[in-house]
């Protein structure tokens, strides 16, 4: 039961830690595909009018 308990503690911790890392990933490409098209948009002489990847919802990155 003991060892039940810490394998299923340790496998518990391990899957917070991918998906933390997944999440992280994930909030990067959004931040680098909007920094592109930010760049590009300067680079054409363009305004560049798309606000970056909100702050404030949890599938950008927001805070839990």
């Amino acid at each position: 039961m003991v060892l039940a308990a810490i394998w299923k503690e340790q496998n518990r911790r391990k899957a917070l830690a991918e998906g933390r890392e997944k999440g992280r990933r994930e909030i990067q490409a959004l931040w680098m595909a909007w920094n592109r098209r930010r760049l590009e948009a300067e680079e054409r002489g363009e305004v560049f009018h798309e606000p970056p990847p909100a702050l404030n919802n949890n599938r950008n990155g927001g805070s839990r």
